[in-house]
């Protein structure tokens, strides 16, 4: 897909990149299986459907404000 916005050469190779880091930051820090996260459900003792449940807004909230912030520098 990013191969497909880049070829339309319409967007700012930047703005791009920061549009996709967002999501990439996100898998990385609420993804269950990774094992950081692992240990830190492990350690606060806290069910996996309650760690997403607290993670994903969250993490969709930074997601949102970084293409905001993206958009307004690079944009």
């Amino acid at each position: 897909m990013l191969a497909i916005l880049l070829s339309n050469n319409e967007i700012p190779v930047p703005y791009l990149y920061a549009l996709w880091l967002g999501p990439t930051v996100m898998q990385g820090s609420i993804d269950p299986t990774n094992s950081w996260t692992l240990w830190t459900i492990g350690y606060t003792k806290v069910a996996h459907g309650q760690f997403l449940k607290t993670a994903l807004p969250f993490g969709c909230l930074m997601v949102v404000a970084m293409s905001a912030i993206g958009y307004y520098m690079l944009g």
